[in-house]
């Protein structure tokens, strides 16, 4: 039976059990993210050659002699790219995501591999020399940048995971199902030129 706590004081929770919760939560988001990876960047430059298919095809009946030609070109082909410039940035995000917990993982054994140096050094359980000061303020500015390099890890992905709400998943929906109807209007239009 544990000991029990006062009821204002929480206690602190077990390292293992906090990693092995965030590695099984981090495994299964990398796992969801890398099986859409290879699809979204397939789909992405399919849709970025049917966009520009389609504008190469709108475009050359057009003489660009007039400034207006030049700005509705450029606003046609702004257009059609569009979804595949958005699901080529949601892919990028995805890849960022199954990249995650290799990082997590290296993060989490440099910080306890630089902290048992460190409680070493402090408790003179290492070796004792003459530098045995120098080492313990070398082991703090080590952890210093190791607590630096973790929060900027959070900080990317918790701008990631911000990236993830309802709304851009509607844009990245939306992106995927204009591609589809670009690659298929791209079809049709070679089909239609190579027979005519």
């Amino acid at each position: 039976m544990e000991p029990s706590t006062p009821p204002g004081e929480r206690t602190a929770p077990r390292p293992a059990q906090e990693r092995g919760r965030l590695a099984l939560t981090v495994d299964a988001l990398a796992r969801q993210a890398g099986a859409l990876t290879g699809l979204t960047r397939r789909l992405a430059l399919a849709t970025l050659a049917a966009g520009a298919w389609l504008w190469g095809l709108a475009a050359y009946p057009f003489t660009f002699d007039a400034v207006w030609a030049w700005v509705l070109a450029g606003l046609g082909l702004v257009f059609l790219l569009a979804p595949g410039v958005l699901l080529w940035l949601f892919d990028a995000g995805l890849r960022e995501l199954t990249a995650l917990p290799a990082r997590l993982a290296r993060t989490l054994d440099t910080g306890r591999t630089r902290t048992a140096d460190l409680y070493a050094t402090a408790t003179g359980t290492g070796a004792r020399g003459r530098w045995w000061l120098w080492r313990l303020v070398k082991g703090v500015l080590d952890l210093r940048t190791l607590v630096l390099d973790a929060r900027g890890l959070l900080v990317q992905y918790a701008a990631l995971a911000r990236l993830l709400n309802p709304w851009m998943l509607a844009i990245a929906v939306t992106a995927t199902v204009a591609g589809a109807v670009l690659i298929a209007l791209a079809a049709l239009t070679l089909l239609f030129v190579a027979l005519f």
